[in-house]
């Protein structure tokens, strides 16, 4: 009981001192944690396959982490209305787990099973930069706008195999990347990312230390892939659609 007296305690002090007024509303760190809104629902009469490079990964939602500083041209005790400055956030990690869009993709088709799918999931880790104008219409309410790039390396999944009764030979397989069955040492991880450079476009409204942004990041990349039909191996590249939208909660810091 104690420790749940502590444990509130300290949720609740680390509540207080955030939401404290600063001698200015332009903080500059920030952590901000939400959640990625379900992209593009699979299609039951599509293919794994024709899925993935028509761009539905699944229906279900995704985690956000974000950490990053607003680098104002303005000192604080100079702005008034208005700063702008560079808006990087310095580590972005998503990963939205996309089992059960795919349990229900099995479910809904003919000729699969569930456990022919592998690494159900879309993660990524980021970075993004680009400028930021934030306004200060009246006491601590702060409004900030920003437009940036994002680089990050994508895991788009899953990985689909499906052998003979037997298990002795691979029928049909899609591999949404370069797979490279040789590979060895850390090639055999970083096969499965995709490098992936795209906008990103977005909005905080926040009072003193807290507040809720939304960002979209629109774009398309170009997905190499590997894939297995009855027995014939082919190799090709597409691009591939890939649109996200957030919602966060926004921790600024001084």
């Amino acid at each position: 009981m104690r420790t749940v007296f502590l444990i509130a305690f300290c949720v609740i002090h680390v509540i207080t001192a955030v939401g404290q007024s600063p001698s200015s509303p332009f903080r500059k760190g920030y952590t901000r944690l939400g959640i990625q809104l379900p992209g593009n629902k699979l299609e039951y009469s599509l293919s794994p396959k024709e899925n993935a490079l028509k761009g539905n990964f699944g229906s279900d939602m995704g985690f956000v982490f974000e950490k990053g500083r607003l680098f104002y041209f303005i000192s604080k005790d100079k702005a008034k209305l208005i700063n702008a400055g560079i808006d990087w956030t310095i580590l972005a990690l998503n990963a939205t787990i996309t089992g059960n869009s795919w349990k229900d993709y099995v479910k809904n088709t003919t000729g699969y099973a569930d456990d022919e799918f592998t690494s159900k999931l879309v993660a990524s880790v980021a970075t993004k930069a680009g400028p930021v104008l934030s306004i200060n219409p009246v006491q601590d309410l702060v409004i900030d706008v920003r437009a940036q790039v994002s680089l990050g390396a994508y895991a788009i999944g899953p990985v689909y195999e499906s052998y003979s009764a037997d298990g002795s030979t691979l029928n049909n397989a899609f591999y949404p990347f370069d797979y490279n069955e040789d590979a060895t040492g850390i090639k055999t991880v970083t096969q499965g990312f995709h490098t992936i450079l795209k906008p990103n476009i977005g909005a905080t409204v926040r009072w003193r230390g807290i507040g809720l942004a939304a960002d979209v990041s629109p774009g398309n990349f170009n997905m190499k892939y590997k894939a297995i039909e009855n027995g014939t191996e082919s190799m090709g590249e597409q691009k591939v659609p890939f649109n996200t939208f957030q919602v966060k909660l926004s921790f600024n810091g001084k």
